[in-house]
């Protein structure tokens, strides 16, 4: 299943978001030792993902100056992260199309390095 939720294009998002200003890095959270998670979780001001556990890590992002961006696959459309950025204070996006770097660039809810 984790195949199935890669960021197919994460090269190509992560050098959108650096161009817009972001220090963007790519992270498997399963993979890291959960210090280091923690520790990158409470910098970070951005979260872009696709939909699955991994959004459950916005918990530790630091409150109300966070945004999430949330990617589905074309079958999907569940709430459960955009109700989990809601409580939290966070902004939340969802990106349905086919080109996520085309969708967050042009997107009337993109975000800055300044907005968050």
């Amino acid at each position: 299943a984790a195949r199935l939720r890669s960021f197919e294009i994460a090269a190509e998002v992560l050098g959108a978001l650096r161009a817009a200003g972001f220090d963007a890095r790519a992270f498997t959270p399963e993979r890291m030792p959960l210090a280091e998670l923690l520790a990158l979780m409470r910098r970070s001001s951005l979260l872009v993902c696709v939909h699955g556990a991994g959004m459950i890590n916005q918990i530790f992002m630091p409150p109300a100056r966070a945004a999430v961006v949330e990617a589905f696959l074309p079958s999907q459309g569940y709430n459960t992260g955009a109700h989990l950025s809601h409580i939290l204070g966070f902004q939340h996006l969802k990106l349905f199309r086919c080109n996520p770097v085309q969708s967050l660039l042009t997107s009337q809810h993109s975000f800055t390095n300044q907005e968050i």
